[in-house]
């Protein structure tokens, strides 16, 4: 919700984990994705790990690993 209260991502992911100003963390059935502050999916959550310590970022999709940035 934003300051005045208004929803701006409805309740539908188990987790999110705020990494930058405007970029979110999400879990949903423990796969990970990115959205951004209104909520639009930047990345898909498909990922079994994503690392967003660094940049580009790391991930780990099955036995494949791999960056995005």
């Amino acid at each position: 919700m934003d300051m005045q209260g208004k929803l701006i991502i409805k309740p539908q992911y188990d987790a999110i984990y705020k990494f930058s100003n405007k970029l979110y963390k999400i879990s949903i059935k423990d796969k990970i994705g990115i959205i951004n502050e209104k909520g639009k999916t930047i990345l898909e959550p498909k990922f079994d790990y994503i690392n967003t310590d660094d940049y580009p970022f790391k991930f780990k999709q099955g036995t494949r690993y791999g960056f995005f940035g």
